[in-house]
């Protein structure tokens, strides 16, 4: 689907998917909007396995009143320590 003609793929609400899709390295951009909200447990964006991935930041705004908005690069693949 990646190599096909066409818009954008976007990925909203499956971080097992997400997670599968980074350590694949078929991940272009990760936009991560972040709200000033504590809620307790839950999963984490990037996965807990050991592996690092350097990120490049390419964009950071404030986002609404009181959230910002960071979009990252992945600088190359996952390793896993």
């Amino acid at each position: 689907m990646k190599a096909e003609d066409g818009k954008d793929i976007i990925l909203w609400g499956s971080i097992s998917l997400f997670h599968s899709l980074l350590a694949a390295g078929l991940v272009d951009e990760i936009e991560l909007r972040v709200c000033p909200i504590l809620l307790g447990a839950g999963r984490g964006v990037f996965p807990a396995d050991g592996s690092t991935l350097g990120l490049e930041l390419i964009e950071a705004r404030a986002w609404g009143e009181h959230g910002s908005l960071l979009r990252y690069r992945p600088t190359g693949s996952a390793a896993h320590r």
